[in-house]
């Protein structure tokens, strides 16, 4: 089984990534602040998981749900008030063999880097459907900060209970150095803290309070190792 497969498997099991993963709401919140309100545009959400971060957009927007898992996907049209369905696209592919005739005035690809089988191709795809004028949203994991090389540990000790292949972890230069290599440009930078194990002490909503907190503050900056990247073709310049 290669690791598309091993990837699908993993998130088929929508409880493991799901259940009071207070990360998604940090995501969320960060989302609407980078683009503020949107209408009448063409969104795809890369590895969408539920539209947990994007379905509120489908109001006034279209939007392309992609996710390997079609359970995943199962969850989504769940959460789209039936008479917004028709704004809504469903798609059960691997980001890097997905295919389409249109491009996308914003792409979001949160929590994809972590689990695609090729990065470069990765960064190569959100170019290529994204209009010269659109925006690209890239979430990754600094490799190099302290709490990521603490989680980069646990991982190897643990992650085979969760899923069977090796997350990819990725230092902030590695990615500059690919995103210049295709030609995109960094225009917005935000930093958070990803979960920490000390947070399972709390419930789910004083981790969200915390988390929110700690994407606040600028003493704790240094510390934060989750990052999403506000990208834009070189072309716009």
């Amino acid at each position: 089984m290669g690791k598309t497969e091993k990837v699908k498997e993993y998130f088929d099991k929508t409880d493991v990534y799901l259940k009071a993963n207070p990360i998604i709401k940090v995501r969320k919140k960060i989302i609407s602040e980078l683009v503020g309100e949107l209408k009448d545009k063409h969104i795809i959400d890369i590895g969408c998981g539920n539209g947990e971060l994007t379905r509120e957009f489908i109001y006034n927007n279209r939007i392309t749900f992609l996710d390997i898992s079609e359970k995943m996907l199962n969850l989504v049209s769940l959460n789209i008030p039936k008479e917004h369905l028709n704004h809504a696209t469903l798609v059960n592919s691997d980001i890097l063999n997905f295919k389409t005739d249109r491009t996308f005035d914003l792409v979001i690809c949160m929590g994809v880097i972590a689990h695609v089988e090729n990065i470069s191709g990765l960064l190569n795809k959100l170019k290529e459907i994204t209009k010269d004028d659109g925006i690209i949203l890239l979430q990754y994991s600094a490799s190099e900060k302290l709490i990521s090389k603490f989680n980069q540990f646990k991982n190897g000790i643990f992650s085979k209970e969760k899923c069977q292949y090796n997350i990819n972890f990725t230092s902030s230069l590695f990615i500059k150095k690919l995103i210049d290599q295709t030609g995109l440009i960094i225009t917005k930078k935000v930093k958070y803290l990803p979960v920490s194990p000390l947070f399972s002490i709390f419930n789910y909503r004083t981790k969200i309070k915390y988390l929110n907190f700690f994407y606040k503050s600028k003493l704790f900056s240094f510390l934060s190792s989750e990052i999403i990247l506000y990208l834009s073709k070189a072309s716009i310049r």
